[in-house]
């Protein structure tokens, strides 16, 4: 026979009544998600071995419990959550973006940089978009160059006195830093705490030397660096085709001494480097031969060089007329004249500078000025061919042909 029960027995419990589990305070359950730890991804699955899945539960916490086993404690769209327990005192574990589900995730394009190798290395993916830290800016990227610099980096063509030195800095198989690209042409998407030089929608152009990531349709960089406001009266693609060139030929020129009324020789005049350097070498008031072959002998005179000489037909060393300084501004892989064969060339206290002579210094004042002439019509950007992001590949193995006139540009 069944007991009847008593008033003071029967328990009764709404829906609201029961403890709230960490599904309840917002954390969602483990699942097919992608996650952040301390900047490495993670995926948050039940697939995983059990040794795995252990670490994952003593590291995130239980996926859903009543009793709020470990605690628990994250940033999220709606403010910190905290699981606490009954038995330990709080724990807090040290997550970002812990809480953040796979869709609120921004991605961007980028070609990433697989390995060392041949230009079909270069492979387009999705990474996650970057967030600008303090003293830092985020650059939407509209358009970068495609360098002799990036080349040299991707197929590690260095020689072998370099070869460890180099492995150390840039990475042992790979680039450390998978995306290359040195030069920025955009406008400034965001800013970290700190930055008053720059704000969202500034057009800019700018180099990284170091970090690299241009090829990605963002990045971000010190505000500090070499970044500057856009020239206003060049597109994002012109504007690409300025810093690299533009920064070593200046370096270069100011390393050799360049003054009024010299006579100065441009080894390697149609290149990125070249282009640049004759342009300068008017604006120093010095006269200025250029050197390059045959076909490019048209786009060397329509840059205002003095004289021209054709390396295919005449050699320089032997001829008459003596320099002031002579700059090669093509590396030895093209094999240009050596120092010996130049001196030749050269008036007595004259002097001979090379792109590969040493580390070039680059500073935010040559930027400024390389913006400046170019506004004042004293620069003009070269350009070669443009590729899209998704031709990155196309476009190094056209630059690994060392007949380019200018830039290559890269348009996202």
């Amino acid at each position: 026979m069944r007991r009847r029960e008593l008033p003071h027995e029967t328990i009764s419990r709404s829906e609201n009544d029961r403890p709230p589990s960490a599904t309840d305070r917002g954390v969602p359950r483990y699942g097919p998600a992608s996650v952040k730890l301390e900047g490495i991804l993670l995926q948050r699955d039940l697939d995983r071995p059990i040794g795995q899945r252990r670490f994952a539960r003593l590291a995130f916490g239980r996926a859903d419990t009543s009793t709020g086993s470990r605690s628990l404690r994250a940033e999220t769209s709606v403010g910190p959550l905290q699981l606490r327990s009954r038995r330990t005192p709080e724990v807090r574990v040290p997550i970002f973006d812990l809480l953040k589900p796979r869709n609120s995730i921004r991605l961007m394009k980028a070609a990433v940089c697989t390995k060392y190798g041949p230009p079909n290395v270069l492979v387009l993916t999705e990474l996650e978009k970057p967030n600008p830290k303090q003293d830092e800016v985020c650059i939407k990227i509209h358009a970068t160059a495609v360098t002799s610099s990036d080349c040299m980096v991707r197929s590690f063509n260095l020689p072998y006195s370099m070869w460890i030195p180099a492995r150390l800095v840039l990475g042992i198989t790979r680039p450390r830093r998978p995306v290359l690209g040195m030069v920025v042409a955009g406008e400034v998407a965001g800013v970290g705490r700190g930055v008053a030089s720059f704000s969202e929608g500034q057009q800019v152009f700018g180099l990284d030397r170091f970090a690299f990531g241009a090829y990605a349709e963002y990045k971000c960089m010190p505000s500090s660096g070499l970044l500057t406001s856009k020239p206003f009266n060049l597109s994002y693609e012109e504007a690409a085709a300025i810093p690299y060139g533009g920064m070593l030929a200046l370096h270069f020129l100011k390393r050799g001494e360049i003054r009024s009324g010299q006579r100065v020789l441009v080894y390697g005049a149609s290149g990125a480097v070249g282009t640049s350097a004759v342009q300068l070498v008017k604006h120093f008031g010095a006269e200025v031969t250029g050197v390059c072959s045959t076909t490019n002998l048209g786009l060397i005179r329509s840059l205002g060089v003095d004289a021209v000489i054709d390396y295919t037909k005449d050699d320089f060393t032997k001829m008459d007329g003596l320099y002031d300084l002579i700059f090669v501004a093509v590396g030895s892989r093209v094999r240009p004249p050596s120092r010996a064969d130049c001196r030749r060339a050269l008036v007595a206290g004259g002097r001979y500078v090379s792109v590969d002579q040493g580390k070039p210094v680059m500073s935010i004042e040559d930027l400024v000025l390389l913006k400046q002439l170019v506004e004042a019509g004293e620069l003009k950007p070269v350009i070669d061919q443009c590729f899209p992001l998704e031709q990155i590949a196309e476009a190094h193995r056209y630059v690994d042909r060392g007949h380019k006139k200018g830039n290559v540009v890269i348009t996202l």
